[in-house]
């Protein structure tokens, strides 16, 4: 369990799921998690995450599908050292890979 508003193990401070109805008021298209921050020179700087960016998928598994897409991927990631993240930014969306092997 991470504390509101502390990074966690990738380096990125995350907001609740925003929902399609909620998310439309803001300028996004899809359900997910809206990174608030990034840590300088974290694993998720290194790998080209924002802050505003929308984690809409982790591995392919998408949050309409799971709410925990996330933290599944944390765990998965654990295993293989590695995971794929789709991101929503600016109404356009991207695929990042985020590994282990590069340190924070």
């Amino acid at each position: 369990i991470y504390e509101k508003g502390k990074a966690d193990e990738l380096g990125i401070v995350t907001y609740n799921t925003l929902m399609s109805w909620h998310g439309e008021h803001y300028g996004y298209h899809n359900v997910g998690v809206v990174v608030t921050s990034v840590e300088e020179n974290s694993i998720a700087a290194k790998a080209g995450l924002h802050a505003t960016d929308l984690i809409v998928a982790v591995n392919g598994l998408t949050y309409e599908e799971n709410p925990y897409t996330l933290t599944i991927g944390k765990a998965e990631m654990a295993d293989t050292g590695k995971m794929t993240l789709t991101v929503e930014r600016y109404g356009e969306e991207g695929t990042y890979e985020v590994e282990l092997t590069q340190e924070k």
